[in-house]
């Protein structure tokens, strides 16, 4: 993490020993959490998406603060934004094979996801990580004819995956 004399730096801090009896205790995040979470974040991104409990290990802890961020969020937002813009141009000038016919019968689905990842509310990793896998995976429901899950379905999901849990760790920031 870099710092400059006029900015303060933030030091990652953990909450471990969340079972039911034990008492929580806050720790900094280790060199080599951070480092994982910074080199890995798409198999952390597949273990958040597919319901791993951010708060079991640092790494997970760490990628899970920073998708919910409102910066990655109005970066994803963008990118479903353009996604839909894509699918309007000919096919000659998308720069992405994609599923056109699905990205424009669900165009307004996909606003509507944009604009939950745009609010400033609370919002669950879980959600963050299946829209960003969504948008990555090129074998996925958005690009790939041999995929065998739907994008309403996959969207639908992530929307719900968005919405925080009560008492679920990194549901807000």
């Amino acid at each position: 993490m870099r710092c400059s004399a006029t900015i303060a730096c933030v030091t990652p801090v953990l909450i471990t020993d969340t079972r039911e009896d034990a008492m929580p205790r806050a720790r900094r995040a280790t060199l080599r959490e951070r480092v994982r979470a910074r080199l890995a974040p798409r198999r952390l991104d597949i273990l958040l998406a597919n319901g791993a409990a951010a708060d079991s290990r640092g790494d997970l802890a760490l990628r899970a603060f920073a998708l919910i961020s409102l910066r990655t969020r109005q970066r994803l937002a963008g990118e479903l934004d353009r996604v839909i813009e894509d699918a309007r141009c000919l096919p000659t000038q998308r720069p992405v094979r994609m599923r056109r016919r699905e990205v424009l019968r669900n165009a307004p689905l996909l606003r509507e996801t944009a604009r939950r990842l745009q609010v400033a509310g609370p919002v669950d990793a879980r959600g963050v990580a299946q829209i960003r896998r969504l948008l990555r995976d090129g074998a996925g429901p958005l690009y790939s004819d041999d995929c065998i899950e739907d994008l309403r379905g996959a969207l639908r999901r992530a929307l719900d995956a968005l919405e925080p849990t009560p008492t679920g760790p990194f549901a807000t920031h």
